[in-house]
């Protein structure tokens, strides 16, 4: 009886809550006796303040049963009619006896789900004088048959829902374990909560583009759920897909602009591919410990609590520019993160933030973040760095907040790295207040970076300075820089020289794209590789030093430097890119005679100026490795083919006929002289 009570009162605050979900007509029923619970025959009821009955738990095993339309007290000849049947704690208790259920039309209502626990049962009946529900093929729904109330629980295979149907109700498929397909019409529009919650057998799911809501935890626990089809009318994803752990790919349409939980403990998910418009993501991939990366579409302006909580093996991040939020946890648990790239419009770190981001090393806060909350940073065992260039940022106390181990004999967290920041601000106040060694980065801080792969040397990534003539540091802050990175200078309209110290290797893409009042440039013969589109439209470029050593120099490096009227190409370039100075229109290149500078001077009708014969190259070693080789003959070939991105190292060396031009006839000869060791033209 106490049990009995219990479940009364689980049944009283359910029935407050979510009455009416699934009635036919609006609820009166609502005011029932507490712990009035009676029995009539196999069936438990309590009494509603109209003095009708709801009938609210069935205990027999008959595989064949009636909804009642009169229910008794004890002996008592008198009956109470029974309009509607309402589960004590949302179902009607586990029974795999009954197999078919009868809906007479005394029944005008239903509270939550009651048959979802149901698992034998095959099929419901309702009699054809019922105003309010109808069966199609044993499947309950309501009587204009545009909302499908609740399927049979015990059936297996393939469904079919038929056209006309609206909406599918709350726990209309819950617990279904038999179900593997399931056909949704294009004149559903909505989809209630749990609607297919633990359909376990489900394999895939499409979902027509009428459907514009879907509520939580619509697909939940669909552990075999492996393909899902998002129709475009879906503008919000709450948390419908979570604890589907059969998912390893999913791609979000272009029309979805949020997404909540959606995705929440769906532990195989590798990758996702996000629409360009989604503004905010909350709880989306907590607990998907396998996904890899993702790229953040830069539409975004928060990432929400526990976004990717517990996402082991996530690598790296970078927070899309116009994120202002990163709130409590969103990262929290992230232990394979060693990168996170923030950016100027960011405003806030919440707590937990980044707690326990064990492989994080070096973390940068930008200028404009107001506040840090508790324990941010705490237990980021790796963190050797924390530099922070906002000067008005409020860091959380406690010495947990940045922290990378805690201290059993002190009884506290410690933090045995470095805070860089400036001098008499809260940054300062919070290191000497926790005891951690804080470096002040005075005046001349101007760039941000980001750690290489060796986790020694790092790569530029944004100049924050304002100089008009830039020396490119050959370190920062003791780690020596190895490349400057995309768009590190990009649009910076107001400098006119850089100079880029030895050592650095690469000038990556578009790294001083549009710096239009940029006039000299000096390139150290440390720099192997130039990137694509590195100094595009940088229109006063009048003066580039190039020096020996340089390898590459890529497509579109110095398209649209109109300006630019001479440049001198070392020896050393082998490869020179597609449209490499387009718009350079009054352009004339100098180098040696029979280099990759004349050849691309000759092939895109640019004035070519000759320093002198290059180097004797080795006959047919055009890829100027120091051999001649079958790997020669193929690269002639592909060039000749124009292979896209194929290029000579030295196409002197291919030039068998002597007469500055390279073509099939050379190839030939190239041939003659790799099988039989002479290449006697025959001429």
């Amino acid at each position: 009886m106490k049990s009995l009570k219990k479940r009364m009162m689980t049944l009283l605050t359910s029935m407050i809550f979510i009455v009416g979900m699934i009635t036919a007509q609006p609820f009166r029923y609502a005011n029932l006796t507490a712990f009035a619970l009676q029995r009539s025959g196999d069936w438990m009821w309590d009494s509603a303040s109209d003095g009708s009955a709801v009938v609210c738990d069935y205990l027999g095993l008959d595989e064949s049963v009636t909804i009642p339309t009169l229910v008794f007290t004890g002996n008592s000849a008198e009956g109470k009619p029974v309009t509607v049947i309402g589960a004590i704690g949302d179902s009607f208790q586990p029974n795999n006896s009954v197999k078919t259920v009868r809906i007479r039309s005394n029944l005008t209502g239903m509270i939550c789900s009651p048959f979802c626990m149901w698992k034998g049962l095959n099929q419901f009946t309702v009699d054809d004088d019922s105003k309010f529900y109808c069966d199609i093929d044993g499947v309950l729904f309501n009587k204009d048959r545009t909302k499908l109330v609740c399927y049979p629980a015990g059936r297996k295979g393939d469904y079919i829902i038929p056209d006309g149907v609206t909406s599918i109700s709350y726990r209309a498929f819950d617990g279904c374990s038999g179900l593997t397909s399931i056909t949704i019409p294009d004149s559903v529009t909505k989809i209630e909560k749990n609607a297919f919650m633990h359909c376990s057998s489900l394999q895939s799911v499409s979902l027509p583009d009428s459907v514009i809501e879907i509520e939580e935890n619509a697909f939940r626990g669909c552990s075999a759920l492996s393909t899902i089809n998002i129709g475009r009318g879906i503008k919000t994803l709450q948390g419908i897909f979570q604890d589907c752990t059969s998912l390893t790919s999913v791609t979000i349409p272009e029309n979805v602009v949020a997404i909540g939980s959606a995705f929440e403990g769906c532990s195989n998910l590798i990758s996702v591919k996000l629409p360009k418009n989604v503004t905010s993501l909350s709880g989306t991939f907590s607990g998907c410990t396998k996904l890899l990366s993702i790229e953040l579409p830069e539409s975004m302006t928060k990432i929400g609590i526990k976004t990717f909580y517990n996402c082991k093996n996530l690598s790296s991040v970078s927070i899309p520019a116009h994120v202002t939020d990163i709130q409590d946890s969103a990262f929290e648990g992230c232990s394979g993160l060693t990168s996170v790239t923030m950016h100027d419009e960011l405003k806030m770190i919440g707590s937990y933030a980044f707690r326990q981001c064990t492989s994080l090393t070096d973390v940068i806060i930008p200028k404009n973040v107001n506040g840090i909350g508790g324990e941010a940073f705490s237990l980021c065992t790796n963190l050797k760095s924390i530099t922070i260039l906002s000067p008005s940022c409020i860091i959380a106390d406690g010495y947990a907040t940045i922290s990378n181990e805690y201290s059993h004999s002190l009884v506290r967290y410690i933090y045995n790295g470095v805070i860089y920041g400036y001098a008499n601000t809260g940054t300062q106040k919070y290191a000497q207040q926790y005891r951690c060694k804080f470096v002040s980065l005075g005046s001349d801080y101007e760039y941000e970076y980001r750690l290489n792969s060796d986790k020694l040397n790092v790569t530029l990534t944004r100049y924050i300075g304002s100089d008009t003539k830039i020396v490119v540091p050959a370190s920062v802050l003791g780690r020596s820089v190895t490349a400057i990175g995309s768009g590190t200078f990009k649009g910076k309209k107001l400098i006119i020289s850089v100079t880029i110290s030895e050592g650095i290797t690469e000038i990556e893409n578009s790294a001083f794209t549009r710096c239009s009042k940029l006039f000299y440039v000096s390139i150290p013969g440390s720099v192997k590789s130039i990137g694509n589109c590195a100094f595009e439209s940088c229109s006063g470029l009048n003066n580039v030093v190039l020096t020996e050593g340089l390898k590459t120099i890529g497509n579109f490096a110095f398209s649209g430097c109109s300006d630019l009227q001479a440049i001198m190409i070392p020896e050393s370039v082998t490869s020179i890119g597609e449209g490499a100075f387009s718009g350079c229109t009054n352009l004339t290149i100098m180098g040696y005679t029979g280099s990759a500078a004349e050849l691309f001077a000759n092939e895109n009708s640019i004035p070519f100026k000759s320093l002198g014969e290059a180097s004797t190259p080795l006959l047919g070693d055009v890829n100027m490795d120091g051999t001649f080789n079958i790997a020669d003959v193929i690269l002639l070939q592909k060039w000749l083919l124009a292979v896209p991105d194929t290029h000579l190292a030295n196409w002197k060396a291919a030039d068998f006929y002597d007469d500055h031009v390279l073509n099939v006839f050379d190839l030939c000869l190239m041939k003659r002289k790799l099988i039989y060791g002479y290449a006697d033209r025959g001429d």
